[in-house]
């Protein structure tokens, strides 16, 4: 991402000036290509608001009210989806500073709000150092430690596995 839109000023740089580049998943990219086809392809927009002109926010949450009725859901606005990313990318084990960075935020700080979403991760760490026989079954990228032995302690002795 090089600029943001504001009603206002237009076309800017973003908030901190930095670019971002900011990662889509597989569903994400196959969601915009059929809406790009929906849309005239003179359009420099995916959403193209009246005129060809930027999708106000407004109009955005326009519509994103439109499908909560629809759906029979409590009304969301655009900014709920930004939330919602990170809270289920927090859920799903992605490490906060990676969250920090996707989202933007200068500071840990900001990001740190969704945190305590991640209850439990903790405990799918510790067994990635050291996971437990059942564990070990169901992985075949993840193997049980070896305990290595001499059998004859000295300087130069090889060791071998105990079985």
């Amino acid at each position: 991402m090089q600029q943001s839109y504001n009603p206002h000023n237009g076309f800017t740089s973003t908030k901190n000036d930095k670019i971002r580049e900011l990662p889509l998943t597989w569903d994400a990219i196959a969601a915009l290509k059929a809406q790009r086809e929906l849309v005239d392809t003179d359009s420099e927009f995916v959403f193209p608001g009246a005129d060809d002109k930027v999708l106000s926010a407004n109009r955005t949450n326009e519509v994103l009210a439109d499908i909560s009725e629809a759906a029979g859901i409590r009304r969301i606005h655009n900014h709920c989806l930004r939330h919602s990313f990170a809270s289920h990318a927090v859920m799903r084990g992605i490490p906060i500073r990676q969250v920090q960075e996707w989202l933007g935020h200068g500071s840990i700080v900001v990001t740190m709000r969704y945190a305590h979403l991640a209850h439990g991760i903790g405990d799918e760490l510790i067994r990635r150092l050291a996971p437990t026989p059942d564990d070990a079954a169901k992985s075949q990228h993840i193997h049980s430690p070896q305990i290595w032995r001499s059998p004859n302690p000295g300087p130069h002795t090889p060791i071998e596995p105990l079985n």
